[in-house]
């Protein structure tokens, strides 16, 4: 089954300026979909974070476990997306 177009962000985050604080990724809508497409966005092999796209919060990201979801109704021209990771005992 076909999910539509898979967005995979694996560069080009900004790291925070102090520890604890979320790091950010920028990226477009991506063009050429067709009306109905579906957009998914896919973590292969995560660290156990928090995620936020556009300020609304995502399911949960489990620790080395492929995580995606359904942001189709999300997106927006310009979008952030913001990972925000436990602190380290």
């Amino acid at each position: 089954m076909s999910r539509g177009h898979v967005i995979r962000l694996h560069a080009a985050w900004d790291p925070p300026p102090a520890a604890g604080l979320p790091w950010r990724r920028s990226f477009g809508r991506p063009g050429g979909l067709a009306a109905a497409a579906g957009v998914w966005l896919v973590l292969e092999r995560p660290a156990a974070c928090r995620l936020e796209l556009n300020g609304t919060p995502l399911p949960a990201v489990a620790a080395g476990r492929r995580w995606e979801a359904d942001v189709t109704h999300l997106l927006r021209e310009r979008n952030e997306l913001t990972a925000i990771f436990a602190a380290e005992p």
